[in-house]
C-alpha cells in the first residue's frame, strides 16, 4: 500500500502505548537496503513511534502540558533555548548534523543543553529521518 493512503497520523499517547506488532521484524527492514516506500502499516507505525519524545525527556525537559500560559512563558523564558530570527535563514549544517549508526549516547538534562540547529537543517533531518531509520541509522 502506498504511503500516501495509509493515516500516518498517530496520537503519540495511543502509539507510545501500543505494543510492537509482531510481525515486525527490525532485522527484515532495518539496514537491508530498502526504500521509503510502500511500507506496510506495521513498519510505518514502528516508524513512527521511534520519532516519540523518550518519556524521560518529556518529564524532565518539557513544560507540563496542563500549565497555564503564565507559568509556560515563565518556563519558556527560564529553561527553553532560544529560536531566533537568525535560525531562519542560517545555512544548512550538513558536515555537522548528519545520521549515525551508533546508539544514542547524550541525554540531556535540560533543555539549554541542546543548542538549536538551523532551520534548514532541521527541516533536511526531518525529511530524511524515514530513510536514515530504514538505513539502520539511530542517532544524529
Amino acid at each position: 500500500m502506498p504511503l500516501d493512503e495509509i493515516n500516518l497520523y498517530f496520537d503519540p499517547d495511543e502509539l507510545a502505548a501500543m505494543p510492537t506488532n509482531p510481525q515486525f521484524d527490525a532485522k527484515e527492514w532495518r539496514g537491508q537496503g530498502r526504500l521509503y516506500k510502500d511500507l506496510p502499516h506495521y513498519v510505518a507505525l514502528e516508524l513512527e513511534r521511534t520519532r516519540l519524545v523518550p518519556l524521560e525527556i518529556l518529564e524532565t525537559m518539557l513544560p507540563l502540558d496542563t500549565l497555564s500560559p503564565v507559568g509556560l512563558v515563565h518556563v519558556a523564558n527560564s529553561n527553553l533555548p532560544a529560536f531566533s530570527g537568525k535560525h531562519d535563514t542560517a545555512a544548512d549544517d550538513k558536515i555537522t548534523l548528519t545520521f549515525d549508526e551508533s546508539e544514542p549516547n547524550f541525554f540531556p538534562k535540560n533543555a539549554q543543553d541542546l543548542p538549536l540547529p538551523p532551520l534548514k537543517t532541521i527541516q533536511r533531518l526531518d525529511g530524511a529521518y524515514a530513510q536514515a531509520w530504514l538505513d539502520g541509522k539511530n542517532t544524529v
